[in-house]
């Protein structure tokens, strides 16, 4: 689609696509597909003699993320539903939490750390001032 091979979609309308010439320039992506129909034919389809009724209560949505957020919205939320939303913000606060406890764990070693730093360097003899000679090499 994007290298424009096909002139099908190209235009807003079939006037605009025959007044750019479109149709005359381009390949019918219909005509293509219906070449190669087993290509594109599910395997997996079994008709249903029987009116399909799709239940769309709204805790029976589901956000496929992958698919509708796949361009990366920098507000996500957006279109996420309360529940999803409810959930979001659980798991935030569930590795906030985890953090946050893993950073007052890792304090608590350097305050221990430095602490015996501390007492290792006050009960330390002090060692006298050392002598460097000049330099006399010129």
């Amino acid at each position: 689609m994007l290298s424009c091979h096909y002139g099908t979609f190209l235009a807003n309308c079939e006037g605009e696509a025959k007044q750019y010439g479109f149709p005359e320039r381009t390949v019918s992506l219909w005509s293509q597909l219906n070449r190669h129909l087993d290509l594109y034919r599910n395997v997996f389809y079994v008709p249903h003699p029987e009116v399909l009724k799709p239940l769309v209560s709204m805790e029976n949505i589901t956000l496929w993320k992958s698919f509708y957020l796949r361009q990366g919205s920098k507000d996500q939320s957006l279109f996420m539903t309360p529940a999803h939303k409810g959930m979001q913000l659980k798991q935030d606060l569930d590795r906030m939490s985890e953090a946050n406890r893993q950073l007052r764990d890792r304090v608590a070693e350097l305050e221990k750390e430095l602490q015996l730093l501390r007492d290792a360097a006050s009960s330390a003899p002090e060692s006298p001032p050392i002598d460097i000679p000049a330099d006399t090499s010129e």
